[in-house]
């Protein structure tokens, strides 16, 4: 069979197609065509892979139609297709023990159990922001695109709170003396090294699991924000909507320019925002107190 056929079935659905085989000429693979007439009791089989030399995703179900006519039925189950990434696949027929691809299955997405990314600005934060040029860009059967890059806008935002976090942890931790470690990162006494530090509520107390514990108040949803903060993550993903249409073409120069412009003011507006993780309204005992973790949000901490 010629190398032509699409084979379209959703993740966790099923679905079945008659084919004809062919020979090297297009024809079918019957007597009037001067071929050996098959009997159905050759063996027949499909494979379904990703290609290379990777191995097969799964096998699909490959039974003769009509044998004389040299027609056979290919399906696939929905148990098959539950667990299988959407994209496309190679399929391959084996009959006689004569291997030959005859198209693709293109397996497309479908609701499942997966949890939706983290964000912090809405569609019409976004739309607030970039106005109708952006709404163009945002078409109705994309919104699933669109939250996964809110999802990345916000995932931007922890980063650049973890890094404010780390710079400041590592510059107090160089000013005072070593903290007691024992292989190498449990101190021995529990108790910080610095005097703004006072006494650790936790055995490790590195900057490693200050962070740690920093991104667990993250992924609890305790940051707070403000209408800065929503603005630079409505221009974050501005610049990811635009720099999506580039392609390299003479004409995607002006996505190319609002992709900056709009990169440019989500960095300087979230520079001057004050990121404060608010753990007040918790339902578990804080690993840092409230003040340590809104001083270091703040960049806060006095000198020494």
């Amino acid at each position: 069979m010629a190398d032509l056929n699409v084979f379209a079935v959703d993740a966790g659905g099923s679905n079945s197609w008659a084919l004809t085989l062919t020979g090297g000429d297009g024809l079918a693979m019957t007597t009037a065509n001067g071929y050996t007439a098959f009997t159905g009791a050759e063996t027949i089989t499909a494979s379904v892979w990703p290609g290379d030399d990777l191995p097969e995703t799964f096998a699909p179900t490959l039974v003769w139609l009509a044998a004389v006519n040299a027609t056979v039925t290919l399906s696939v189950s929905a148990a098959q297709t539950a667990s299988v990434t959407p994209g496309d696949y190679y399929v391959q027929l084996t009959v006689s023990g004569v291997k030959q691809r005859i198209g693709t299955l293109r397996v497309g997405p479908s609701p499942g159990t997966g949890a939706a990314a983290p964000t912090i600005c809405t569609r019409a934060d976004v739309l607030n922001v970039g106005g109708k040029a952006v709404e163009s860009l945002i078409e109705g059967s994309d919104q699933g695109t669109l939250g996964e890059l809110r999802g990345r806008a916000c995932r931007w935002t922890w980063r650049t709170l973890a890094s404010r976090a780390r710079s400041i942890l590592e510059s107090q931790a160089s000013r005072h003396g070593a903290v007691k470690e024992v292989d190498p990162i449990d101190p021995t006494d529990g108790v910080d090294a610095g005097p703004n530090w006072g006494p650790s509520t936790i055995p490790d107390t590195t900057v490693r699991n200050q962070i740690k514990a920093i991104q667990g108040y993250l992924n609890d949803g305790l940051l707070m924000t403000d209408d800065e903060v929503v603005e630079a993550n409505a221009h974050w993903v501005i610049h990811l909507l635009y720099a999506r249409q580039i392609a390299g073409r003479d004409g995607d120069d002006q996505y190319r320019s609002l992709s900056r412009y709009h990169r440019s003011e989500a960095i300087r507006i979230l520079a001057g925002a004050t990121l404060r993780i608010n753990t007040d309204t918790s339902d578990f005992n804080a690993d840092f107190s409230d003040d340590f973790v809104e001083r270091v949000a703040n960049l806060e901490y006095p000198p020494i």
